[in-house]
């Protein structure tokens, strides 16, 4: 056996775009450098860097992406109507990406005040919580002062037994009526029950929607007052309070607790 053979095969190595270029504008650049240093030095073969050269007007005319500069092989397209997609999209998910960057936190606070997440202007919505708490606390406090001021010594204690007994001790005046009183009685209570019939309105039942609908408008017509002059601070955190229990009826309104619900609903 030769040395030749002896000696072990180099691996083909796979070229990137970018390297391709690289070689072409350092052997443009170093006209002295020679093939032999260049395969030495990208670990390949010498025809492969003269292949190179032999397309250097090709590599060095050309620009490249950041795609296809890690690109090995410029193999033809088999699918074409694949590849088209795949490229849009590549493309769409560069721009969602892009759009994304350029959010800002403003453009979201904004966003939930349009799908009323939180209140529409800046009113201290944030110590609402605590502005609750703190009157229901001093609530309390005030039931607890008043029942402390209350005095003892009318208190009695008193037994079941004497509760149920304690109008036997009350004398009563025994009154004889005649008929013509019982008459006279159940003719006026009569007459009294159709004029009450007359005067009373009935009243149409106002849905939850309505309501909802409603509160909405008196909200955005007290938002576009001046707070200086027509409304106070606490009032709109009262308001909000209202709009949210009105959505939490209509919530509960939709949940069915029995199976006879849904055909009370939807009759």
């Amino acid at each position: 056996m030769n040395e030749e053979s002896e000696r072990p095969r180099k691996k083909r190595m796979h070229l990137t775009m970018k390297s391709k270029q690289e070689i072409c504008q350092r052997k443009q650049i170093n006209t002295s450098l020679s093939i032999t240093e260049l395969a030495e030095e990208y670990n390949c073969d010498r025809s492969t860097i003269a292949k190179i050269l032999k397309e250097k007007n090709k590599w060095l005319s050309k620009e490249l992406t950041s795609y296809e500069e890690k690109i090995k092989t410029n193999r033809p397209v088999k699918f074409t109507n694949l590849e088209d997609a795949l490229s849009i999209w590549t493309q769409a998910i560069g721009l969602c990406s892009e759009a994304w960057r350029n959010v800002t936190p403003q453009t979201i606070v904004n966003c939930w005040r349009k799908t009323e997440i939180i209140p529409l202007t800046e009113w201290n919505w944030q110590n609402q919580g605590i502005q609750e708490y703190n009157e229901n606390s001093k609530l309390i406090t005030d039931i607890e002062q008043l029942v402390s001021d209350f005095p003892s010594n009318n208190i009695q204690l008193m037994t079941a037994n004497n509760y149920i007994h304690l109008d036997d001790t009350i004398e009563t005046e025994e009154v004889i009526i005649d008929e013509e009183e019982i008459i006279k009685e159940i003719l006026y209570t009569s007459n009294s029950d159709s004029c009450n019939e007359d005067s009373d309105i009935e009243i149409e039942k106002i849905s939850h929607s309505t309501a909802l609908e409603q509160c909405k408008s008196l909200l955005q017509y007290v938002e576009q007052q001046d707070p200086t002059k027509f409304v106070e601070e606490q009032d709109m955190p009262r308001l909000q309070s209202l709009l949210r229990r009105i959505q939490s009826n209509i919530y509960q309104a939709r949940q069915q607790k029995k199976l006879t619900d849904f055909f009370v609903h939807n009759s």
